[in-house]
């Protein structure tokens, strides 16, 4: 989660990029969690659907 907060404050990077990054790192985040810790899932993915819309509000500023 860090480290999406450091990559939506990155200025040099377009906020297209950081939209995209942010779903994939997202993304990687639930299916890992899925793999370890089955009935953690939900959990997980509300974190990463959290990251995913912090990523579309920071590319949107």
């Amino acid at each position: 989660m860090q480290a999406m907060i450091i990559l939506a404050r990155g200025s040099s990077i377009s906020d297209e990029f950081l939209a995209q990054r942010a779903f994939q790192i997202a993304a990687a985040m639930e299916a890992e969690a899925a793999k370890h810790n089955p009935s953690d899932i939900a959990e997980r993915s509300a974190i990463a659907k959290g990251a995913e819309l912090m990523a579309r509000l920071s590319a949107q500023k």
